[in-house]
């Protein structure tokens, strides 16, 4: 029983009606519609048994694959046959569902079917969802009816298997450097890799030029070009740098010296430096040019008696000490991480967009991942150490005045959080946070889906690191968070990770550098592909109601 007070009189109106067992248990919901209330009317609702949901793991592979085995029972327990249940889906911004046999109510970027099923005489039923029909992340939300609680989403991957492409290891190349790197040049995108030209004999380097094409969901990689190197050379690293619409790709020798690679749009400088007396090249980063004053800058890392890190132009040419002068011992941890810009606030000025590089770094009694970089402090440099120690960094670039964003991993009582930074008065300022299933081992931004926002990726090992699962997290929104959803795990390792645009659709792609640790499983490299159409599956409809 319940009161009528305090609803309108006049007009048809929907009365709900809610049972407690003695416990307060909530067992029973029903609703009626009424028409105008008189002094003395009583409304007679009809109730139910309501729903408690039981979601069952979602099938990723088979000719189940995608769909999700739940079970309906009472709140005591007790099988609920012929409860009525749907599903919605909620896709990436652009997503259009599958080819399916299934009746559909498509709006924007989501669907549902125009027809409930219903659950078994055991309370059972297996949901079908449509999957988009590009390659990327979606969420399903289940809805019973009169569910006991308010209804449950998950999230999923459409099949997306990356394929590597063998690089011939290189026996000169240097641990640490970058293998592959990203290069467009006006309509071309490509993937520029360092090999071995003929692996089993004198280890020659050369660089491929790498096409990609995208069939049944799956990239493959085909060589478009080659470039080779003198004999003396010995190439420590690849990388690009940006040069307006153009991605030029470059490589620099373990002595310094830069080359261009295919025919970039600026020539390595005339002039070029040698470390010859600094040790060898380990490892290279480009910091990117974050606003007009600030060129692109590259960062080197070099290996002699003592380890240093240098700052030289990225078209080669002089060096000078990076900072204060970095130099350490052969036995300390030195690793660069990676780079980008961030926007450091200021109470009394506007923002600067800072260039910051990330260096993973135990030097004494100092572990940790720490952020240098020029900023508003009296000294005029800044080192903030990031919660997260040795993990995955990423920058989320801002568009039309938004900010640039330092994106890093850290712990609370939820789990791993993945948090946007920026800096104010020198200080680490939290701008938003996204859930991850585990601690990232690289994080990468780009777009790609279709509302030109930068959306986040980012790697974590799975099955004791022979495998690697995949999270993203769209700028796109479901319910107020950003929607995410894994791929799953995927039979790769990452050693380097980088989004691009290589499969020309105009979407970034996920590229993925696995390097050989022991000789038994070859160099090499794959790529999963955004909005790419996703291979063909049958999707079947869910059983009707009987």
């Amino acid at each position: 029983t319940g009161s009528l007070d305090g609803i309108s009189r006049t007009g048809i109106k929907l009365v709900v009606a809610r049972g407690f067992r003695v416990n307060g248990m909530y067992f029973t919901a029903g609703c009626t519609e009424h028409g105008t209330i008189g002094g003395s009317d009583k409304v007679v609702v009809k109730t139910q048994v309501v729903a408690a949901v039981s979601l069952g793991g979602v099938e990723s592979e088979g000719n189940d694959a995608g769909t999700i085995p739940i079970t309906i029972t009472t709140p005591l327990g007790a099988a609920l046959p012929k409860r009525p249940i749907s599903w919605r889906v909620y896709g990436y911004a652009g997503a259009t569902p599958m080819s399916s046999p299934v009746a559909l109510e498509v709006g924007t970027d989501e669907w549902q079917p125009t027809a409930s099923t219903c659950t078994g005489q055991d309370g059972t039923i297996r949901l079908r969802p449509v999957p988009p029909a590009q390659i990327g992340g979606f969420a399903a939300r289940v809805r019973v009816s009169w569910g006991q609680e308010a209804p449950r989403q998950f999230s999923s991957f459409t099949r997306a298997e990356p394929v590597r492409r063998d690089l011939g290891a290189l026996a000169t190349a240097q641990p640490t450097g970058r293998l592959c790197t990203p290069r467009t040049s006006g309509t071309t995108k490509r993937i520029v890799c360092i090999e071995d030209s003929d692996p089993g004999a004198a280890v020659t380097p050369i660089a491929r030029d790498l096409s990609a094409t995208v069939a049944n969901g799956v990239v493959t990689l085909a060589v478009a070009g080659s470039q080779g190197f003198a004999p003396t050379e010995s190439i420590a690293s690849v990388y690009t740098v940006q040069a307006g619409a153009n991605r030029d790709a470059y490589a620099i020798t373990t002595l310094g010296r830069v080359i261009g690679l295919f025919s970039p749009s600026r020539p390595p400088n005339a002039a070029q430096g040698s470390f010859a007396g600094d040790g060898t090249v380990e490892e290279v980063m480009v910091i990117p040019s974050c606003q007009a004053q600030d060129p692109a800058r590259l960062i080197v890392r070099t290996r002699g008696a003592t380890q240093k890190l240098w700052v030289m132009d990225p078209l080669g040419g002089p060096h000078i000490l990076f900072g204060n002068g970095f130099d350490t011992a052969l036995g300390d941890q030195l690793r660069l991480n990676t780079a980008g810009c961030v926007t450091e606030l200021q109470t009394d000025n506007a923002p600067s967009r800072r260039q910051v590089l990330i260096l993973d770094q135990q030097i004494a009694t100092l572990l940790g991942t720490v952020a240098y970089y020029d900023c508003s402090a009296p000294s005029g440099k800044c080192a903030t150490r990031l919660p997260g120690v040795f993990g995955g960094v990423g920058f989320k670039r801002g568009g039309d005045g938004d900010e640039d964003r330092l994106v890093a991993s850290s712990f609370d009582t939820t789990g791993t959080i993945i948090s946007e930074l920026i800096f104010l008065d020198a200080k680490v300022v939290e701008r938003a946070r996204i859930s991850a299933a585990s601690v990232p081992d690289r994080i990468v931004s780009g777009n790609l889906d279709g509302d030109d926002q930068t959306d986040l990726a980012w790697s974590f090992a799975a099955i004791a690191g022979s495998q690697t699962n995949f999270q993203v997290a769209y700028a796109r929104e479901v319910d107020g968070e950003p929607l995410t959803a894994l791929t799953g795990p995927k039979s790769v390792t990452v050693d380097d990770l980088f989004a691009a645009e290589v499969t020309g659709d105009a979407f970034d792609d996920i590229v993925i550098v696995s390097r050989s640790r022991d000789g038994t499983a070859p160099s090499g490299v794959s790529v999963i592909p955004a909005r790419a159409p996703a291979a063909p599956r049958m999707v079947r409809a869910d059983d009707t109601c009987q």
